[in-house]
């Protein structure tokens, strides 16, 4: 960080508006930058820079930086470009699912919807956990709230929703013929 940048940051601290204004300033022109190389697209590495120079102008004051300040706010920018990557691969996902070719666009037949509900109901004896937070998914609530509901962290409920779903596939390739000793993990 320049010697600039932390005489800029030093007087913001102190409550210098116009200081404050410039050091924002000067973050919002290197992160549109940064941003526009990770998302392609300027009007999403503008919102994204901006909503990074947001979260940097409520937290400053009172984060203790370990390296520097331009460090840190680089630290917020990757993690607002992370969570726009995320939302975007589980965008195109939906849409993939919703349009694609391969997917079927009348609804599943008689024989895969039993071989389906069969293997659910196989998934709810043996995982009851997999199958609460495949279901809480289902129903359209969001990563914090399945957290707050059944207390685990965000990384844990993505392991448990890939096995969920692994096992469910597994029981479909099957045929949902399978027994309780065939449903557990690999």
């Amino acid at each position: 960080m320049d010697d600039s940048l932390d005489d800029l940051l030093a007087r913001a601290k102190t409550g210098d508006n116009e200081a404050e204004g410039q050091l924002i300033r000067h973050l919002l022109v290197r992160f549109v930058t940064f941003a526009k190389r990770k998302v392609g697209g300027k009007e999403a590495a503008e919102d994204i820079a901006q909503n990074a120079c947001v979260t940097v102008l409520e937290k400053y004051k009172t984060v203790a930086f370990t390296e520097s300040l331009s460090a840190w706010a680089y630290g917020v920018l990757r993690n607002k470009i992370g969570n726009y990557l995320q939302d975007k691969g589980r965008d195109a996902l939906k849409v993939r699912w919703d349009s694609a070719g391969d997917c079927p666009s009348v609804p599943p037949s008689q024989e895969v919807r039993r071989r389906l509900i069969h293997c659910f109901r196989l998934l709810v004896r043996r995982h009851q956990h997999y199958a609460r937070v495949l279901n809480l998914v289902h129903q359209g609530y969001k990563t914090a709230e399945i957290c707050a509901k059944v207390k685990i962290t965000p990384n844990n409920l993505y392991v448990m929703l890939n096995r969920a779903r692994r096992l469910l596939k597994k029981c479909m390739k099957t045929g949902g013929d399978v027994n309780h000793a065939q449903m557990q993990e690999s």
